[in-house]
């Protein structure tokens, strides 16, 4: 079993809690709040890979260096 680096991303105006999966394009998830996005997480992946080889799951390091949407999502999502 891999382990897919997921990445929240919260609302405030919508007032809820979303999940992308950068290895897993397409993929995503939310919820009301983290615990509720966590287990939707789990169902999205679950889903999305239903059928499917299971794609190289990359390290944050590779993702931050890698993944083309990494710096607007840092620039959307973590506090400086």
């Amino acid at each position: 079993m891999r382990n897919y680096i997921a990445l929240f991303e919260t609302d405030e105006k919508a007032d809820n809690v979303g999940v992308v999966f950068p290895d897993l394009p397409g993929c995503f998830s939310a919820g009301k709040n983290f615990e509720e996005a966590f287990l939707n997480a789990h169902e999205a992946v679950s889903a999305y890979l239903e059928g499917k080889a299971c794609p190289k799951a990359r390290s944050l390091e590779e993702i931050k260096d890698e993944w083309e949407d990494w710096q607007e999502w840092k620039n959307n999502f973590i506090s400086s």
